[in-house]
């Protein structure tokens, strides 16, 4: 068991990490599907979970996920995602949001595995699969993304551009064009995004980067 734990725990490369901003400081993350994927290396199908419960709470949803890992033990964890609304109050995707909550839940039981516990070596509650980092001084002097363009991001939003690097990378590592991406984008923001500029939000990036975990776990299964 505990050989199958230490492979559970092992660090991931860091080209699967991302970084978002909240609160003032970055925070390292590993998307879902590189979870799931690292589970499914490890334990082949044989392991599972179950969705408990889910509730609405002002305006998040709240999920509440077990993972079961035959022969070792039950985790439970629980995980949020904030509805999103567009600009004209309407709900963009209750079921995307629903599926984030999961896929929070279901990451935070994981951890209690060692599945991402390095990246929480600050949190001992284990309640999230984020690290907290000094944000980076340095990040308005980074090269700002190309690929999601037209134009750069502005100055002014320098945590936003390098985030936004971050998510053209990514696009480019799933085999997806410029052109492919801003429809991406598009789609799941539910308005044109034709420049990088037009993202101005972390939280909008991060619902574009769920979509690209979807579409990085369906390119899997179709390798398959």
């Amino acid at each position: 068991m505990s050989d199958v734990l230490e492979q559970l725990a092992a660090p991931f490369p860091k080209s699967t990490e991302s970084s978002l901003k909240k609160g003032g400081t970055t925070l390292t993350y590993i998307p879902v599907s590189a979870v799931i994927a690292r589970t499914n290396e490890v334990l082949g199908l044989d392991w599972s979970y179950r969705v408990i419960s889910t509730e609405v709470v002002d305006g998040w949803i709240i999920a509440h996920v077990r993972v079961n890992l035959p022969g070792i033990s039950d985790r439970d964890g629980f995980g949020g995602q904030e509805i999103k609304h567009r600009r004209d109050g309407q709900i963009l995707d209750m079921g995307h949001d629903y599926k984030g909550a999961v896929s929070d839940a279901l990451k935070k039981a994981l951890q209690a595995f060692g599945v991402g516990l390095y990246l929480a070596t600050h949190d001992e509650s284990l309640s999230s699969t984020f690290v907290k980092e000094k944000a980076a001084g340095a990040a308005a002097d980074e090269q700002r993304p190309q690929d999601l363009r037209g134009d750069p991001a502005p100055a002014a939003t320098a945590d936003v551009g390098a985030s936004l690097k971050a998510l053209a990378k990514r696009g480019k590592d799933l085999g997806l064009s410029g052109a492919d991406l801003r429809g991406v984008a598009s789609q799941v923001l539910g308005r044109v995004i034709a420049k990088a500029s037009d993202i101005t939000l972390e939280e909008d990036i991060e619902l574009v980067q769920q979509r690209l975990d979807e579409l990085e776990a369906q390119q899997a299964k179709e390798d398959k």
